[in-house]
Formats: structure tokens, sequence, C-alpha cells
């Protein structure tokens, strides 16, 4: 969930240069290196596409049917 969260947040942010991992950790309550390891294990299952100096803009990736 919080991670649908992110997405939904950097993704609707107001700011054209998107949301930082301190942004939104400072939403959550958690820091940026939470924010940022929680993106980069995303990232590598292949769920998210994280782009920008300092992760500033998350992408959901569509989801693989055949599990692969």
């Amino acid at each position: 969930m919080i991670l649908v969260k992110l997405v939904h947040m950097a993704n609707t942010a107001r700011d054209a240069e998107g949301l930082s991992y301190a942004d939104i950790g400072a939403r959550f309550g958690v820091s940026r290196t939470h924010v940022r390891a929680l993106l980069r294990d995303a990232e590598r299952n292949a769920d998210v596409s994280v782009s920008g100096r300092g992760g500033k803009f998350v992408e959901l990736r569509p989801l693989n049917p055949a599990g692969v």
C-alpha cells in the first residue's frame, strides 16, 4: 500500500520537478533512506521505474501476467 501511495504522490505532484525521497519520507514519517530502499527493491522487481536525480520521477510498470 505504501508503494502505491508513493507512486500516486510522485505522479500527481504539483511541482514539475516531482517529489524527492526526502519529501515522500517526510509525508510518511520515515527516512529518505527507507523510501529509497523501498523504491529500489520495487524497481529490482520491475514494479516501478525510477528516474531523475534523487528518484524524483516514479512510474508504475505494467504487470506481467505470466509472472516472469
